[in-house]
């Protein structure tokens, strides 16, 4: 159904490049040709200047139409909701975890490297037309995904109003993402019926093509010193929850949502296939996990390297049964 149906090593050899640039992040980090500092720029400028840049400039050239997606919101919204839910759950019955150590492990269990790595692969297999799931399913996560992990976090400390607060703050914080702006923008420029001018499209062009290589340098040079120590039962529920459990959960979301469009439901599945962001370790650091979220993303980005072609030949094989 989807155009994942190739066989199992051609799938492979489409990822390889992938994880080779991942490792070159790597090399060139451990190896001290760029420093830690000069790795924590590039990824700076990825995710608040490149990617935007990319985000915005995709949807203003977008027809409006292609805009209203609202099977794909809904189905992907819920798969990652219900990975989230059920990783939280055993992680909950299994290690007894609480606050920040069950929102962050039900995150990592739910929200992939989308831009990073989905992306790049998605790009692959779909060309352009990944695009506009891309800024949906950034969409999704920004404001739902992240909002919802991080009000968890600090619900343990924060009761009733003060928990309504957290919401709050939580979701104006996603509303000033530099992601969720870019969008915006984007979307009010393609609804207007306005152009951009070609000098001005053009260069945004060279910027958004940035994305995807800086992106996978970056989160080898992040891996850098990380090791994947660490609770082994913790590892154990969210390595598998971000790898099998959020792809199958987002397939089946989109199945029953009625969503068809192999250029929709291909990309998704690239999308949460995928390891666990890259910010994932840098964030969670600011609630005292630091060390365990960093070898999670580090678990799911060597496991990814393996899983993603199997888990997507096995879903593009169940959609197509």
């Amino acid at each position: 159904m989807i155009s994942l149906d190739a066989t199992l090593p051609a799938l492979y050899a489409t990822i390889a490049p992938i994880f080779l640039v991942v490792a070159a992040g790597f090399l060139s980090a451990r190896t001290g040709l760029l420093s830690a500092d000069a790795i924590r720029a590039l990824a700076a400028y990825a995710a608040r200047v490149a990617a935007p840049v990319m985000v915005f400039r995709a949807i203003a050239n977008s027809e409006p139409a292609s805009l209203q997606q609202p099977g794909y919101l809904i189905a992907y919204a819920a798969g990652s909701c219900l990975a989230f839910a059920v990783c939280a759950l055993c992680l909950r019955r299994v290690t007894n975890a609480q606050g920040p150590a069950l929102a962050f492990g039900a995150l990592g269990g739910s929200f992939g490297n989308t831009l990073m790595v989905g992306f790049p692969l998605a790009t692959l297999l779909y060309g352009d037309a990944a695009t506009v799931p891309l800024a949906l399913t950034l969409l999704v996560e920004v404001a739902i995904v992240l909002p919802l992990a991080l009000t968890l976090a600090e619900s343990r400390h924060e009761h009733g109003a003060a928990g309504h607060h957290a919401l709050r703050r939580n979701l104006l914080n996603a509303a000033r993402n530099p992601l969720v702006v870019g969008m915006v923008l984007g979307a009010l420029l393609a609804w207007s019926g306005l152009t951009l001018p070609t000098a001005v499209n053009d260069g945004l062009g060279l910027i958004a093509q940035t994305v995807a290589p800086v992106g996978l340098f970056v989160i080898g040079g992040l891996m850098v010193g990380y090791r994947p120590v660490g609770e082994f039962a913790r590892q154990a529920i969210v390595v598998p929850s971000k790898l099998v459990l959020h792809p199958l959960a987002v397939c089946l979301a989109m199945w029953l949502c009625g969503v068809r469009d192999p250029l929709l439901i291909g990309p998704a599945l690239c999308f949460a296939a995928g390891p666990i962001f890259g910010a994932y370790a840098a964030l969670s650091h600011q609630y005292g996990i630091g060390p365990q979220s960093a070898a999670l993303m580090v678990a799911t980005t060597v496991g990814a390297a393996l899983s993603m072609p199997l888990v997507l030949w096995s879903l593009a094989r169940l959609l197509s049964a």
